[in-house]
């Protein structure tokens, strides 16, 4: 049978096979202080008194609010979180209100939100890679394994840097006419972004799975 890789694709699977992913540059995630719980008050409110120590909580919950015990470090409000976004230690929240989704950065204990515990159904993020400092347990299933993942997280704040983008090979668009979309559209981390003439990818979002480098034509994306 024939080989259907272009050149470039077939040079990105023999690096991904053949050299260990991310030598050289690296990222660091802040140091995480601040965990966002949210989700339904009467699966998120019993939780809050099991939850790490050593972190400020705000737990944003819809219903009735009980009067079980929390911590002191332990910050309870009513509200539906509607988007969550970014990653450890840089994640944006929003939450409906009457003029729309309101920014909750305000109403954190350190006016940001590095971890994130998501306890809806369905989960506010479906991506098949999940970003780091993100753990869903939908209605409170399975909630140790998303305990674990966030301790897991806050372990190692640094992560290397998967790929090299070259602007001069992408083929995205020039002139504000889109070209090529495959790397936007087979990213499972969402990591890949769309910019005028180009393309962004954010480090702190990629976990170097390889696809954006085995689908590029041109060769701009590879291992870095």
């Amino acid at each position: 049978s024939g080989n259907f890789l272009t050149a470039p694709q077939q040079a990105a699977l023999a690096a991904i096979a053949g050299a260990p992913p991310g030598t050289g540059r690296e990222v660091r995630y802040a140091a995480p202080g601040v965990l966002l719980v949210t989700g339904s008050a009467d699966i998120a409110v019993p939780l809050l008194a099991s939850l790490p120590t050593g972190l400020d909580v705000l737990a944003v919950v819809t219903g009735q609010i009980s009067s079980a015990p929390h911590a002191p470090n332990v910050r309870l409000m009513e509200g539906r979180v509607t988007r969550v976004e970014g990653w450890m230690g840089a994640f944006a929240v929003f939450a409906a209100s009457r003029i729309g989704n309101a920014d909750l950065a305000p109403f954190s204990p350190g006016k940001r939100f590095d971890l994130v515990l998501d306890l809806n159904e369905p989960s506010l993020i479906s991506r098949e890679v999940l970003p780091r400092g993100y753990a869903a347990a939908p209605s409170g299933r399975d909630i140790g394994n998303a305990l674990r993942i966030l301790a897991e997280a806050m372990q190692d704040p640094v992560k290397p840097v998967f790929f090299s983008y070259r602007a001069d090979l992408c083929s995205h668009g020039a002139r504000s006419v889109t070209g090529c979309t495959r790397c936007l559209s087979i990213c499972p981390a969402g990591a890949i972004t769309a910019e005028p003439d180009t393309i962004r990818v954010e480090p702190f979002l990629c976990h170097g799975c390889g696809s954006c480098t085995v689908a590029c034509p041109s060769g701009a994306l590879s291992y870095a």
